[in-house]
């Protein structure tokens, strides 16, 4: 059973369960069976996992059946019901009627497919994962002080002694054919021409395991790190601090690298082309060259990092703290300055290309043997990383700035491996026919991994952002930067998903990528004048969280499958990574595994789990395609509120180890929209502390700017549920990294006030002012026991990790008692179990520390058919626990002190509310085109509309303390007169009516989208919106018009509701014209202009409510025809649809940067046009 639910998963489906089994399941499934079993065969032993292990089922009416049968338990029953499908291991009672497979419903319909012989499969690299190279530049990189944290490559997943493990989970849980792994230079050739043949051993036992699973091994020859004898990255004084080895920068005739790895790769073909057919020569070579010399984080560390200005810069803009700790005089040099590794460029490229090109014939003519019977004895690639590029702007200067970096980046290396033509001076044009030496292509398929989409900025811009003089590019004209960092410059460059390393996760790239190469390198002609094709094999692509990445892999795989449906030649798809690893100069502080490790940054780990991204990926494999409640559930294209909030794992280092104490896990807003801050409390022996970082919101420069203030471990003082802290360190703009400030930050929960006092003159410039204060309001996400204030349930910790005790509590004038639960490990039978127990009703004492009570009842160890008494006493005056009572059957198997005592600490808790969390301003949808018109609808249900020629032409706005674009309440409505009719009509003209004030009637706003729709035919978009408490939910759908640039905007909240209104930014400068005739002006910026028919009478006042007799005189905006419409100077105009008494505020003074709508009912309609205004003198 527990086999079924991890192998196959489409059996879950079967048995109507619409989600992947996660990893709860699946344990629950496993003791399950081994609870059953153990009943009947009590000579399994005590550590079986049948996930790995079998046993002979030869009695009690059991057979073992292979490949045959799966299983479920009913427990209300205690039957096992059999479904005919094949699994790993199932057992089956054989007086049991085997029940029919049940009918697959529509969900579990495949919405991509791929073929049979398709290539699924991982990929690590050597050095990340062995955890025991000490002769390579890498090493010498950590031994240099260049890893973040100081963390080694020794302290890793240790997959060179355990490999077979990783490719039995790679085959039996995921399910993959192939895996990619390299082959560390290093530690096969230590020295020049001396090869070790045990680790030459080792490799061939890692490929014969793979083979013999039917794994097909797709090996690497050179994956990033090099021989020290090749590349040795210190810097040498006696030759102007260069590197002792130069590795690729080699500007001699014959390039010594060049030489030594052609004549590694013909013995390594020789040695393994028996056992592997598909080769990489190198991986990544512009990524190897760009972090080593354009950026400095690679070894030898060229790069702009180094520059004055931007050694001021915070990870990852610039050097970790630990890094610059650990910086080398040499390294602040010009030597290893941005221009110095710019002109490196003109060396290492050709060299790189030159060196591929005769390691493919070392391939060709050394591996002879075809081992999958394909008819080839060697398909040979390059692994090439290509990047989505993207102008940043219209103008010349960010067009040719895109077109060099596309061309060196994406382009550059295929055109000379495949066409023989070679830039060997990159001024984009070709200077050397390298066809006069060779015949082409020098590739048997198309290898690209892909990650993100980045975005190319000019010199002018990118300098300020870096710190660096523009005249140190060169004749670079532009430079890579995230959309994260680029985002702040236009709403229309930002990304909807994001992972914790700021790459955009853009899956449409998928698709470009392989419809670029296939229309530009797919169909080639050879020298010989055939014309052949290329496959294409995905050699990487993830992403670095368990968060993200379920999504990522159906999103990414689902624009693969797209592409193969186009008629592109895709034959493969390697993940990356298997596993979690070393992941270069970010250490373990990324985690790309689809098995999880725990990294303990001491020693090897050994520890493997399967992360749901492994589940849903498995289940692709199995199903050879994605079904739909996969895609449903994961899928974020179509779904875009499917992508998960992974601000959980991506505020602090996933790799830290949780921390010691009761905790709870904070999430406050500054004025409901201005910020945010993510912050933990922690309560040890020695107090309370409050750790996190704080996001708060500014538009200064032209740009959406993010400052961000980070503290840690601050001591916080707690009274019941309110705390408070001061703060202080460095702040710093995120998308200006360069730009910081010293700053403190005043936080006090109980009054719901906070205050970020800056320091530095430019950002007082900026901001306007030195103190940023106002409001805020603060919700528990998790945890307890720190802040429960008057709360009836409590919680203890027994040790701070041993155990947990939560109980309610029930008062009394005269007295208490309580009933709950807890939990404390114990170590039995050789391994760490777990005690359980509950109470009811027991007597409970409140002391000045807590509550003492004693609680008796039965106790179980859980997975274990034990049960016992037992007593449990809690003492809050001496802080101390003790477990006692127990049978002696406990006590024999009891590997620690009896009685279980120790240290408890123990609070009120307060119950973590689970609001909605309100939506961030990056795009739900990016730039979708309807009818002509730009729209961007973001994840705090506000919407943007652009135009190609004129850029943005509306975009609504949150009110100041509201957030979110759409507002709606419930308010009595009264007339004031005796006729005065309804709010669609009257009799009277001059109809007044009262209405409940907004502290009697308070607005409900949608904070963020949780759902969105595509109309028919690509019509337009609806997307709901939410509110806090998740009770009301909004309608925003923004559909196309007959008209071109015309869109229909309807705005629908919940039916109890009588006034919905929204808001739209406006700038000091934009007038509004319109509103029929007569009107008290024709510019209407400041007025509130109600629609609504009204008698004009005779003449007009200046004030709103003149004071005449019988009202003879019209108010400012009495109109018997009033027209509900206005155009702006900025280019559009707004034709309102409804029946119902509306308003609209243009600017007035309680909201000035913005004009506000406002209807009374439930809905609401507008039509918004863009409009060419001509001004004629």
């Amino acid at each position: 059973m527990a086999i079924a639910l991890k192998q196959n998963p489409e059996d879950f489906y079967n048995a109507g369960n619409l989600y992947i089994p996660d990893d709860r399941d699946i344990n629950n499934a496993k003791s399950t069976l081994i609870d059953t079993l153990s009943i009947r065969y009590p000579d399994i032993e005590k550590d079986f996992d049948p996930m790995y292990d079998t046993f002979e089922a030869n009695n009690q009416g059991f057979d073992k059946i292979l490949e045959e049968n799966d299983m479920g338990f009913d427990d209300e029953e205690n039957t096992f019901k059999v479904t005919t499908k094949k699994t790993q291991i199932v057992l089956y009672q054989d007086n049991f009627t085997d029940t029919p497979v049940v009918a697959r419903p529509d969900a579990y319909t495949k919405v991509v497919q791929f073929p049979d012989n398709f290539i699924w499969g991982t990929a690590t690299a050597a050095h990340q994962v062995e955890s025991d190279n000490t002769n390579n530049d890498w090493y010498k990189w950590e031994e240099l002080g260049r890893i973040k944290d100081d963390h080694s490559n020794l302290t890793g997943p240790d997959h060179w002694n355990n490999y077979e493990k990783d490719f039995d989970i790679a085959k039996n849980q995921l399910g993959t054919n192939a895996y990619r792994m390299s082959l560390e230079w290093s530690k096969i050739e230590p020295s020049p021409d001396e090869y070790d043949q045990d680790v030459i051993a080792h490799y061939h036992a890692m490929l014969d395991a793979l083979i013999e699973r039917n794994i097909k091994p797709v090996v690497s020859l050179q994956h990033f790190s090099l021989p020290l004898w090749i590349h040795d990255p210190t810097p040498d004084p006696s030759n102007d601090n260069k590197p002792k080895n130069p590795g690729w920068n080699d500007n001699s005739q014959n390039p010594y690298i060049v030489e030594r790895i052609v004549t590694y790769t013909e013995k390594m073909a020789e040695e393994f082309g028996s056992k592997v057919d598909w080769w990489i020569t190198i991986n990544e070579p512009l990524v190897m060259y760009a972090n080593g010399y354009l950026v400095g984080d690679f070894p030898p560390g060229v790069g702009y990092k180094n520059e004055p200005g931007a050694l001021k810069l915070g990870f990852p803009m610039g050097h970790h703290e630990t890094i610059k700790e650990n910086l080398q005089d040499a390294h602040k040099s010009k030597a290893y300055g941005l221009k110095a590794g710019i002109q490196a460029s003109k060396i290492i490229f050709p060299n790189i290309i030159r060196a591929h090109i005769r390691m493919y014939d070392a391939i060709k003519e050394k591996d002879t043997v075809d081992i999958d019977g394909d008819g080839q004895s060697s398909m040979i690639s390059i692994s090439k990383h290509h990047v989505v590029f993207r102008p940043t702007g219209r103008e010349e200067v960010n067009w040719s700035a895109y077109q060099q970096m596309q061309f060196l980046w994406n382009e550059m290396i295929w055109d000379a491996i495949i066409y023989g033509q070679l830039d060997s001076d990159l001024d984009q044009h070709y200077n050397e026919d390298l066809t006069k030496t060779y015949n082409f292509p020098k590739v048997d398929y198309i290898g690209f991994n892909y990650y993100a989409r980045r975005d190319i900025v000019p010199v002018k811009d990118i300098s300020g952002m870096m710190g660096v003089d523009p005249q140190e590019f060169d004749f670079f004209q532009g430079f890579p930067v995230d959309t994260s960092a680029t985002g702040g410059m236009s709403d229309l460059l930002l990304g909807n998903n994001y992972n914790c390393l700021g790459w955009e996760i853009y899956p449409q790239g998928m698709f470009n990528i392989i419809k670029f190469y296939s229309e530009e390198y797919g169909s080639y002609t050879d020298t010989n004048g055939n014309t052949k094709n290329l496959p294409i094999m995905i050699t990487e692509n993830g992403t670095d969280n368990d968060i993200d990445r379920p999504g990522f892999v159906v999103d990414m795989i689902e624009k693969m499958g797209e592409a193969i449906h186009h008629g592109y030649h895709v034959i493969g798809y390697l993940h990356w990574s298997l596993m979690d690893n070393f992941e270069w100069e970010r250490g373990y502080g990324q985690h790309f595994g689809l098995v999880k490790v725990n990294f303990d940054y001491e020693n090897k780990q050994v520890n493997r789990e399967v992360t749901e991204a492994g589940h849903v990926y498995a289940d692709i494999i199995k199903n050879k395609g994605i079904v739909k409640a996969v895609k449903d559930k994961y899928g974020t294209i179509d779904r875009p509120t499917n992508i998960r909030d992974d601000q959980s794992v991506c505020s602090s280092n996933q790799d830290e180890d949780p921390p010691e104490g009761i905790v709870e896990n904070w999430s406050s807003t500054l004025d409901t929209n201005l910020g945010t801050v993510t912050w933990s409390l922690v309560k040890t022996d020695t107090g309370i502390n409050a750790s996190g970082e704080g996001s708060y919101f500014v538009n200064a420069m032209n740009m959406n700017l993010t400052a961000s203030f980070p503290f840690k471990e601050i001591p916080a003082t707690v009274s019941g549920e309110n705390v408070s802290f001061e703060a202080s360190g460095t702040a710093e703009i995120k998308e200006m990294p360069a730009m910081t400030s010293k700053y403190v930050f005043q936080f006090d929960s109980g009054e719901g006030t906070y205050k970020i006092i800056v320091e530095s003159d430019q950002w007082k410039s900026t901001l306007g002012t030195d103190t940023l204060s106002g409001k805020l309001d603060s919700t528990l996400v998790s945890g307890g026991g720190i802040t429960g204030g008057d709360s009836n349930h409590w919680e203890a910790r027994l040790d701070s990790t041993k155990g947990k005790v939560s109980w309610d509590v029930s008062k009394t004038d005269d007295a208490a008692s309580v009933s709950g639960e807890g939990t404390c490990s114990i170590k039995a039978l050789g391994a760490q179990n777990t005690i359980f127990f509950s109470f009811n009703d027991i007597p409970a004492t409140f002391t000045d520390t807590g509550m003492s009570f004693t609680a008796t009842g039965t106790a179980g160890i859980e997975g274990m058919p034990m049960e016992s008494p037992y007593i449990l006493e809690l003492n809050s005056t001496e802080n101390t626990y003790s477990i006692s009572g127990v049978d002696s059957t406990w006590t024999m198997v009891l590997e620690e002190p009896y009685p279980i005592q120790g240290v408890v600490s123990m609070g009120p808790v307060l119950e973590p509310s689970k609001p909605v969390q309100k939506g961030d301003g990056s795009p739900l949808i990016q730039n979708e085109e309807i009818n002509g018109l730009t729209v961007i609808m973001k994840k705090n249900g506000t919407f943007s509309i652009y135009n190609a020629m004129m850029g943005l032409i509306l975009k609504s706005k949150g009110d100041f303390l509201t957030n979110g674009g759409v507002m709606w309440r419930n308010a009595e409505i009264k007339p004031m007169l005796p006729l005065a009719g309804t709010v669609q009509g009257g009799f009277l003209g001059h109809e007044k009516f009262s209405v409940a004030s907004e502290t009697e009637s308070p607005w409900i706003t949608g904070i963020k989208a949780v759902d969105l729709r595509y109309l028919a035919q690509g019509d337009g978009i609806s997307v709901t919106i939410a509110n806090a408490d998740n009770l009301g939910q909004a309608q925003i759908t923004v559909a196309k018009h007959s008209l071109p640039n015309v869109l229909k905007i309807t705005i629908k909240v919940p039916e109890n509701a009588n006034h919905v209104s929204c808001s739209f930014a406006s700038d000091s400068d934009e007038r509004f014209y319109g509103f029929g005739s007569p009107t008290w002006t024709t510019q209407h910026r400041g007025s509130s202009i109600p629609i609504w028919v009204t008698e004009q009478l005779l003449g007009r006042v200046t004030e709103q409510e003149p004071s005449n007799f019988m009202e003879l005189k019209g108010h400012p905006y009495d109109n018997q025809i009033p027209i509900p419409f206005f155009m702006s100077s900025k280019g559009y105009g707004i034709l309102l649809d409804t029946t119902y008494r509306s308003l609209f505020e243009m600017c007035t003074d309680n909201h000035p940067d913005s004009w506000r709508l406002e209807t009374w009912h439930n809905e609401t309609s507008f039509t918004f046009f863009r409009v060419m205004i001509l001004l004629i003198c």
